[in-house]
């Protein structure tokens, strides 16, 4: 419901005013977030935690896919077969040959700069959180 009352905006917009809806939409959008709730269905909620793990790999690598798939060959099934798997194929071996190891390293290196949160002065039974984050108090047990 929210998502049709702000996109009413988007349609509305003529060409000469056209980039003030779409900040107007995207005003409309930022408002209104608070108000969805979570997807239930669990098959929507894998689907979208795939492609969020992979999404990095897809903006990177989806103009190399389509650009071999449609420009290096002049049959219909022959492109989009191309282009669709090395739309699949690329992400995935950008995030586990590149993306994740650089995300592993990146953490051994921060924990080596800056020490790991075992070796900090925190006491072990203490949560470790930021300095904005509430914590929720634990029941006293008197």
């Amino acid at each position: 419901m929210c998502i049709a009352a702000v996109s009413l905006f988007w349609f509305a917009s003529t060409d000469r005013h056209e980039m003030y809806f779409r900040w107007l939409f995207c005003l409309m959008l930022g408002v209104t977030i608070p108000f969805f709730k979570e997807i239930s269905f669990i098959g929507v909620r894998l689907v979208a935690n795939t492609i969020a793990k992979y999404s990095y790999g897809i903006y990177l690598t989806h103009t190399t896919a389509m650009a071999i798939g449609f420009f290096m060959f002049r049959n219909r099934i022959a492109e989009w077969s191309v282009a669709l798997t090395l739309g699949v194929v690329l992400p995935l071996l950008v995030y586990h040959l590149v993306e994740h190891p650089g995300i592993q390293a990146g953490k051994k290196l921060a924990n080596w700069v800056w020490g790991s949160p075992s070796r900090s002065s925190r006491p072990a039974s203490e949560p470790m959180v930021a300095e904005n984050q509430l914590v929720p108090e634990s029941p006293s047990t008197e």
